[in-house]
């Protein structure tokens, strides 16, 4: 292997480490953290939004916080919730509680299995922040589709 002959507009030092390994002269760290970026999900974003179709089964995993415009993960009070789909009507989706715990904040009440809810699929304000939204995105991206709920296939 020959080496250039050290001039002016070269340097007999090697490049810093980590630099010119890269593609079209971006250093090979930058490039990492930026791949690293793109491929990882972030915890704004549910991994797997439910179809909430009827018959599924499905987890409250996570909440939309309107204050922070981000999906968070569901509450100690919700997060074992599992629903199955009893009815889709329009953007409406009605649920029924199978198992786990679902706190209800509007009444303050921890509900048992067989309550039933209407869940809207997004509402005026959740729009306001994504105007682009699908007409389900919200009440979606509450919920994971499982197998079943504790054995109730």
């Amino acid at each position: 292997m020959t080496h250039p002959t050290p001039s002016p507009t070269t340097s007999a030092s090697p490049p810093p480490r980590g630099e010119g390994l890269g593609v079209g002269g971006i250093p090979l760290a930058i490039l990492a953290a930026l791949s690293l970026a793109l491929t990882t999900p972030t915890q704004a974003e549910p991994a797997h939004p439910a179809r909430l179709h009827v018959g599924e089964h499905v987890l409250m995993t996570h909440d939309w916080d309107y204050d922070t415009n981000r999906w968070l993960p569901a509450g100690p009070q919700v997060n074992t919730a599992c629903f199955r789909v009893t009815a889709v009507k329009g953007t409406e989706t009605t649920l029924e509680l199978i198992s786990g715990r679902y706190f209800t904040w509007w009444d303050e009440t921890n509900q048992q299995p067989g309550y039933k809810d209407v869940w809207l699929g997004t509402t005026a304000d959740y729009l306001e922040k994504r105007p682009d939204a699908a007409p389900r995105e919200l009440a979606q991206g509450q919920f994971t589709t499982v197998a079943g709920c504790g054995g109730t296939p």
